[in-house]
């Protein structure tokens, strides 16, 4: 359950209170007034996280998987300098010069990245940021890049631009590759891959 500007709840922590129990009539059910806390996913700003790759478009980025959540992207603008789009593989490449071989992101790619940003959407409403009112804008149209992404429909992909306007993804977080540290996560030298089917 995702709480609006709170996060995504991941687990009851405890019950703190709870007040006289209550019948409806017609309701064979107990209602109470409770006091609980909850353990929330929200990540704050520059946390470094690990995700695996769900898929890479040219306009828009790439996607990431924590398995219980997917809602993550990193933006063009901060992926590594140099970082080029391969059509043929449909997925982001670029040199690091402590590898021989060019950086790839393919799916199931466990990378590092660094939280940029947590934006919380309004059902069926522009997105509404941390702090900020609501957008006014309403999205591109259905030829857009961002509408050409899924190519296997996938509910979880985010490239659809007009589906997260309309609040199809409540909470989306977005992040960054520039910096040390971040990329890929990689044991003696080589790439991790995590199946995130």
């Amino acid at each position: 359950m995702l709480i609006p500007n709170v996060g995504l709840a991941i687990t009851l922590f405890d019950i703190q209170s709870y007040g006289e129990l209550k019948i409806h009539p017609g309701d064979a059910d107990a209602y109470c007034v409770a006091k609980f806390r909850l353990i929330v996913f929200r990540p704050f700003p520059n946390e470094i996280l690990v995700g695996t790759v769900l898929g890479c478009h040219e306009e828009i980025g790439v996607q990431l998987s924590m398995k219980f959540f997917k809602h993550i992207l990193i933006p063009t603008l901060f992926l590594p300098n140099g970082a080029e789009f391969d059509p043929m593989l449909k997925a982001w490449t670029w040199r690091d010069p402590e590898r021989r071989e060019p950086v790839t992101l393919l799916p199931q790619t466990i990378i590092r990245f660094k939280v940029t940003s947590t934006s919380f959407y309004s059902l069926n409403k522009p997105p509404v940021k941390e702090g900020e009112e609501a957008s006014q804008t309403t999205g591109s149209s259905t030829d857009s890049p961002e509408n050409q992404l899924d190519q296997k429909n996938d509910p979880d992909l985010l490239h659809f631009n007009k589906r997260v306007t309309d609040g199809d993804f409540p909470m989306i977080v977005r992040g960054t590759l520039l910096g040390d540290g971040l990329g890929l996560a990689t044991t003696d030298g080589r790439p991790l891959y995590e199946d995130i089917s």
